[in-house]
Protein backbone atom coordinates (compact mmCIF):
# COMPACT_ATOMS: atom_id res chain seq x y z
CA UNK A 1 0.00 0.00 0.00
CA UNK A 2 1.71 2.74 -1.12
CA UNK A 3 2.59 5.96 -3.78
CA UNK A 4 5.60 5.78 -5.71
CA UNK A 5 8.40 7.75 -4.41
CA UNK A 6 8.29 9.87 -8.30
CA UNK A 7 5.32 11.65 -7.28
CA UNK A 8 3.68 13.70 -10.22
CA UNK A 9 2.94 17.00 -10.47
CA UNK A 10 -0.57 17.08 -9.80
CA UNK A 11 -0.01 15.17 -5.94
CA UNK A 12 3.47 18.68 -5.77
CA UNK A 13 0.29 20.69 -6.43
CA UNK A 14 -2.52 19.74 -4.66
CA UNK A 15 -0.77 18.69 -1.30
CA UNK A 16 2.87 19.89 -1.65
CA UNK A 17 1.58 23.53 -2.24
CA UNK A 18 -1.40 23.52 0.07
CA UNK A 19 0.98 22.70 2.95
CA UNK A 20 3.65 25.51 2.18
CA UNK A 21 1.38 27.96 1.76
CA UNK A 22 -0.40 27.15 4.95
CA UNK A 23 2.63 26.97 6.90
CA UNK A 24 4.03 30.27 5.51
CA UNK A 25 0.87 31.65 6.50
CA UNK A 26 1.23 29.78 10.18
CA UNK A 27 4.28 31.55 10.70
CA UNK A 28 3.69 34.55 9.19
CA UNK A 29 0.55 35.73 10.77
CA UNK A 30 -0.16 32.76 13.32
CA UNK A 31 -3.52 30.91 14.58
CA UNK A 32 -5.95 31.49 16.21
CA UNK A 33 -8.51 28.72 17.97
CA UNK A 34 -11.67 28.22 15.77
CA UNK A 35 -14.37 25.48 14.67
CA UNK A 36 -12.86 22.71 12.36
CA UNK A 37 -13.62 22.23 9.06
CA UNK A 38 -15.86 19.15 9.14
CA UNK A 39 -13.94 16.34 8.26
CA UNK A 40 -16.00 13.84 10.23
CA UNK A 41 -17.88 12.18 6.92
CA UNK A 42 -14.52 11.82 5.51
CA UNK A 43 -12.61 9.79 8.02
CA UNK A 44 -15.98 7.86 8.20
CA UNK A 45 -15.31 7.05 4.68
CA UNK A 46 -11.75 6.55 4.94
CA UNK A 47 -12.50 3.99 7.74
CA UNK A 48 -14.91 2.16 5.79
CA UNK A 49 -12.63 2.11 2.83
CA UNK A 50 -10.11 0.68 4.58
CA UNK A 51 -12.06 -1.36 6.60
CA UNK A 52 -13.42 -3.35 3.34
CA UNK A 53 -9.56 -3.27 1.29
CA UNK A 54 -11.00 -0.62 -0.95
CA UNK A 55 -7.60 1.39 -0.87
CA UNK A 56 -7.91 3.63 -4.18
CA UNK A 57 -11.58 4.61 -2.43
CA UNK A 58 -9.83 5.59 0.43
CA UNK A 59 -7.26 7.84 -0.99
CA UNK A 60 -9.68 9.12 -3.69
CA UNK A 61 -11.82 10.24 -0.10
CA UNK A 62 -8.41 11.85 1.08
CA UNK A 63 -8.18 13.74 -1.92
CA UNK A 64 -11.54 15.32 -2.39
CA UNK A 65 -11.25 16.72 1.17
CA UNK A 66 -7.14 17.95 0.09
CA UNK A 67 -9.81 19.61 -2.62
CA UNK A 68 -12.23 21.27 -0.50
CA UNK A 69 -8.92 22.52 1.60
CA UNK A 70 -7.46 24.30 -1.96
CA UNK A 71 -10.98 25.48 -2.49
CA UNK A 72 -11.00 26.81 0.93
CA UNK A 73 -7.72 28.76 1.09
CA UNK A 74 -8.78 30.32 -2.49
CA UNK A 75 -12.55 31.48 -1.08
CA UNK A 76 -11.39 33.09 2.10
CA UNK A 77 -7.41 34.35 0.83
CA UNK A 78 -5.87 34.58 3.93
CA UNK A 79 -2.81 35.96 2.40
CA UNK A 80 -5.45 39.35 2.15
CA UNK A 81 -7.81 39.29 5.56
CA UNK A 82 -4.81 38.12 7.85
CA UNK A 83 -7.63 36.07 9.16
CA UNK A 84 -5.68 33.44 11.87
CA UNK A 85 -8.71 31.57 12.76
CA UNK A 86 -8.74 30.73 8.72
CA UNK A 87 -5.73 29.60 9.15
CA UNK A 88 -6.31 27.64 11.98
CA UNK A 89 -8.91 25.75 10.10
CA UNK A 90 -6.47 25.07 7.25
CA UNK A 91 -3.86 23.62 9.76
CA UNK A 92 -6.37 21.65 11.72
CA UNK A 93 -7.52 20.05 8.50
CA UNK A 94 -3.79 19.16 7.31
CA UNK A 95 -3.78 17.80 10.82
CA UNK A 96 -6.64 15.52 9.83
CA UNK A 97 -5.75 14.32 6.23
CA UNK A 98 -2.36 13.67 6.98
CA UNK A 99 -3.02 11.44 9.62
CA UNK A 100 -5.65 9.65 7.25
CA UNK A 101 -2.51 9.61 4.26
CA UNK A 102 0.19 8.76 6.43
CA UNK A 103 -0.33 4.87 5.41
CA UNK A 104 -0.05 5.73 1.85
CA UNK A 105 3.25 7.94 2.55
CA UNK A 106 4.07 7.66 6.19
CA UNK A 107 7.78 9.24 5.84
CA UNK A 108 6.07 12.66 3.68
CA UNK A 109 3.41 12.58 6.69
CA UNK A 110 5.87 12.59 9.28
CA UNK A 111 7.29 15.84 7.95
CA UNK A 112 3.80 16.99 7.52
CA UNK A 113 3.36 16.10 11.59
CA UNK A 114 6.41 17.45 12.51
CA UNK A 115 6.03 21.17 10.62
CA UNK A 116 2.33 21.82 11.93
CA UNK A 117 3.72 20.20 15.62
CA UNK A 118 1.15 17.20 15.89
CA UNK A 119 1.66 13.00 16.20
CA UNK A 120 -0.09 10.62 14.22
CA UNK A 121 -2.12 8.70 16.06
CA UNK A 122 -6.13 7.98 16.34
CA UNK A 123 -6.13 9.85 19.40
CA UNK A 124 -4.82 12.79 17.71
CA UNK A 125 -7.23 12.43 14.79
CA UNK A 126 -10.54 13.41 17.48
CA UNK A 127 -8.86 16.16 19.00
CA UNK A 128 -8.24 19.80 17.77
CA UNK A 129 -5.31 21.13 16.51
CA UNK A 130 -3.39 22.93 19.35
CA UNK A 131 -2.61 26.41 18.76
CA UNK A 132 1.82 26.22 17.93
CA UNK A 133 4.67 27.84 16.63
CA UNK A 134 4.65 27.14 13.21
CA UNK A 135 7.81 27.60 10.93
CA UNK A 136 7.50 27.01 6.87
CA UNK A 137 7.62 23.52 5.67
CA UNK A 138 10.21 22.24 3.45
CA UNK A 139 9.73 21.58 0.17
CA UNK A 140 8.00 17.80 0.06
CA UNK A 141 7.59 17.30 -3.30
CA UNK A 142 9.55 18.19 -6.46
CA UNK A 143 7.71 18.33 -9.71
CA UNK A 144 8.87 15.44 -12.08
CA UNK A 145 9.62 16.84 -15.66
CA UNK A 146 9.36 13.72 -18.65
CA UNK A 147 10.80 13.71 -21.86
CA UNK A 148 7.94 14.02 -24.58
CA UNK A 149 8.36 10.28 -25.36
CA UNK A 150 7.50 8.67 -21.74
CA UNK A 151 4.45 8.98 -20.31
CA UNK A 152 3.68 9.74 -16.36
CA UNK A 153 3.37 6.65 -14.73
CA UNK A 154 0.71 7.59 -12.42
CA UNK A 155 -1.65 10.43 -12.47
CA UNK A 156 -3.80 11.67 -9.63
CA UNK A 157 -6.40 13.62 -10.87
CA UNK A 158 -10.05 14.70 -10.43
CA UNK A 159 -10.15 12.92 -7.34
CA UNK A 160 -9.66 10.11 -9.09
CA UNK A 161 -6.30 7.49 -9.62
CA UNK A 162 -5.96 6.98 -12.95
CA UNK A 163 -3.53 4.94 -15.14
CA UNK A 164 -1.53 6.34 -17.84
CA UNK A 165 1.58 3.33 -18.30
CA UNK A 166 4.40 3.20 -20.32
CA UNK A 167 4.29 -0.39 -19.74
CA UNK A 168 0.87 -1.55 -20.00
CA UNK A 169 -0.81 -3.32 -16.98
CA UNK A 170 1.82 -1.69 -14.59
CA UNK A 171 0.29 0.44 -12.11
CA UNK A 172 3.30 2.21 -11.41
CA UNK A 173 6.83 2.32 -11.82
CA UNK A 174 9.41 2.33 -8.24
CA UNK A 175 13.12 2.97 -8.10
CA UNK A 176 14.85 -1.00 -6.57
CA UNK A 177 15.49 0.81 -3.55
CA UNK A 178 11.71 1.40 -2.86
CA UNK A 179 11.17 -2.15 -3.43
CA UNK A 180 14.05 -3.00 -0.61
CA UNK A 181 12.07 -0.62 1.93
CA UNK A 182 9.72 -3.64 2.04
CA UNK A 183 9.46 -6.36 4.45
CA UNK A 184 7.17 -9.46 3.48
CA UNK A 185 7.70 -12.60 5.41
CA UNK A 186 5.72 -15.67 5.56
CA UNK A 187 3.01 -15.72 8.39
CA UNK A 188 0.74 -18.43 10.35
CA UNK A 189 -2.52 -17.40 11.77
CA UNK A 190 -2.57 -19.14 14.89
CA UNK A 191 -5.88 -17.07 16.03
CA UNK A 192 -9.23 -15.98 14.56
CA UNK A 193 -11.61 -13.68 16.42
CA UNK A 194 -14.45 -11.35 15.57
CA UNK A 195 -13.84 -8.00 16.10
CA UNK A 196 -17.17 -5.85 17.57
CA UNK A 197 -19.31 -4.07 15.18
CA UNK A 198 -17.05 -5.57 12.92
CA UNK A 199 -19.30 -7.27 9.73
CA UNK A 200 -16.22 -7.62 7.27
CA UNK A 201 -13.19 -7.88 9.63
CA UNK A 202 -11.50 -10.61 11.71
CA UNK A 203 -8.59 -9.89 14.07
CA UNK A 204 -5.50 -12.15 13.22
CA UNK A 205 -2.88 -13.35 15.32
CA UNK A 206 0.06 -14.19 12.74
CA UNK A 207 3.12 -16.15 14.05
CA UNK A 208 6.03 -14.65 12.09
CA UNK A 209 8.67 -16.56 13.58
CA UNK A 210 10.16 -14.47 16.54
CA UNK A 211 6.90 -12.55 17.14
CA UNK A 212 3.07 -12.57 16.73
CA UNK A 213 1.48 -9.68 15.01
CA UNK A 214 -2.44 -8.21 15.06
CA UNK A 215 -3.47 -8.12 11.77
CA UNK A 216 -7.21 -6.64 10.75
CA UNK A 217 -8.33 -8.23 7.44
CA UNK A 218 -11.55 -8.29 5.64
CA UNK A 219 -12.28 -11.76 4.91
CA UNK A 220 -15.27 -12.77 6.72
CA UNK A 221 -17.54 -12.64 3.35
CA UNK A 222 -14.52 -14.99 1.87
CA UNK A 223 -13.19 -17.19 4.40
CA UNK A 224 -14.58 -18.90 7.40
CA UNK A 225 -12.64 -18.94 11.01
CA UNK A 226 -11.76 -22.89 10.16
CA UNK A 227 -10.65 -21.74 6.53
CA UNK A 228 -7.80 -19.62 8.18
CA UNK A 229 -6.66 -21.34 11.35
CA UNK A 230 -3.20 -22.60 10.68
CA UNK A 231 -3.00 -20.80 7.13
CA UNK A 232 0.51 -19.89 5.81
CA UNK A 233 -0.18 -16.41 4.10
CA UNK A 234 2.39 -13.66 2.93
CA UNK A 235 2.36 -11.14 5.98
CA UNK A 236 3.91 -7.23 5.03
CA UNK A 237 5.28 -6.64 7.90
CA UNK A 238 6.92 -2.92 7.88
CA UNK A 239 3.38 -1.00 7.72
CA UNK A 240 2.43 1.71 9.53
CA UNK A 241 0.17 0.66 11.94
CA UNK A 242 -3.44 1.92 11.86
CA UNK A 243 -5.97 1.30 14.34
CA UNK A 244 -9.14 -0.42 12.92
CA UNK A 245 -12.63 -0.92 15.26
CA UNK A 246 -10.97 -0.14 18.08
CA UNK A 247 -7.99 -2.71 17.24
CA UNK A 248 -4.57 -1.84 16.14
CA UNK A 249 -3.77 -3.31 12.71
CA UNK A 250 0.46 -4.32 12.39
CA UNK A 251 0.62 -5.44 9.16
CA UNK A 252 -1.61 -6.35 6.03
CA UNK A 253 -1.91 -9.90 4.32
CA UNK A 254 -1.55 -9.71 0.99
CA UNK A 255 -4.07 -10.99 -1.29
CA UNK A 256 -5.52 -11.21 -5.13
CA UNK A 257 -8.46 -9.71 -5.88
CA UNK A 258 -10.75 -10.27 -8.41
CA UNK A 259 -11.96 -6.98 -11.10
CA UNK A 260 -15.00 -6.83 -9.31
CA UNK A 261 -13.56 -7.33 -5.77
CA UNK A 262 -16.21 -10.66 -6.04
CA UNK A 263 -13.32 -13.22 -5.51
CA UNK A 264 -10.35 -12.73 -2.65
CA UNK A 265 -7.95 -15.08 -2.64
CA UNK A 266 -4.95 -14.71 0.20
CA UNK A 267 -1.03 -15.52 -1.41
CA UNK A 268 0.07 -18.52 0.05
CA UNK A 269 3.45 -20.60 -0.51
CA UNK A 270 3.86 -22.66 -2.81
CA UNK A 271 5.50 -25.52 -0.42
CA UNK A 272 5.84 -25.22 3.32
CA UNK A 273 8.29 -23.01 4.99
CA UNK A 274 8.78 -21.76 8.43
CA UNK A 275 7.22 -18.71 9.50
CA UNK A 276 8.74 -16.02 9.55
CA UNK A 277 10.88 -16.57 5.84
CA UNK A 278 11.72 -13.67 4.14
CA UNK A 279 10.01 -13.00 0.60
CA UNK A 280 12.69 -11.56 -1.75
Amino acid sequence: MGISSQLNTELANKLGNLISRVSTLSESIGLEKATPINSKKTIKLVEKNFESLELDKALNEIFSFIDVCNEYIQEKKPWETKNKKVIYQLANAIKDFTILLSPFIPDTCEKIAKTFNFDITLKTLKSDLKVSKITKSEILFKKIELNSHIEETRVIQNNKINKSNSIPGIMTLIEFKDWEKIDLKVGKIEKVEDIEGADKLYKLTVNIGKENKIVCAGLKKHYSKEQLKNKKIILFVNLTPRKMKGVESQGMILAAISEDESQVILISPEKDIKEGSKIR
